[in-house]
């Protein structure tokens, strides 16, 4: 559902996706700090979704909606890297539809590929739990 609040968000998918693509360019959340710009997508504060982004796909809430490889899933969903990138901790992004993601990586907001962004180390894409 592009229009459900999830459980622990404030907004709803639909509402993410436009906060990423509305904020896109130079920014503070830059390498390091992916996880906190989800969270903040989500509910509007930092550090909703535990420490690293690998951890929102390894311990997400039995309610959590997983999709394992999934490469092109639905817009709104979490996308989520293994701890094999980021220096253990993992990336995560917003899928965009159409296989793409918005995220901060390299000190920006930008999109990026699903499949191409380090596709040896992808988990997949679950519904929120911010």
């Amino acid at each position: 559902g592009a229009d459900r609040v999830w459980p622990k968000c404030s907004r709803t998918p639909r509402q993410a996706v436009n906060f990423g693509l509305s904020n896109r360019g130079p920014s503070w959340y830059g390498d390091g700090n992916c996880l906190a710009w989800v969270s903040v997508a989500f509910s509007g504060g930092q550090g909703l979704g535990g420490l690293l982004a690998r951890y929102v796909w390894e311990n997400a809430p039995a309610s959590a909606v997983k999709a394992a490889g999934d490469k092109s899933p639905p817009a709104g969903a979490v996308c989520v890297w293994n701890g094999s990138i980021g220096g253990g901790a993992g990336h995560v992004g917003i899928s965009i539809g159409k296989g793409q993601m918005v995220s901060a990586t390299g000190g920006a907001i930008r999109i990026d590929t699903i499949g191409a962004y380090a596709p040896g180390a992808y988990y997949g894409a679950m519904t929120p739990s911010f």
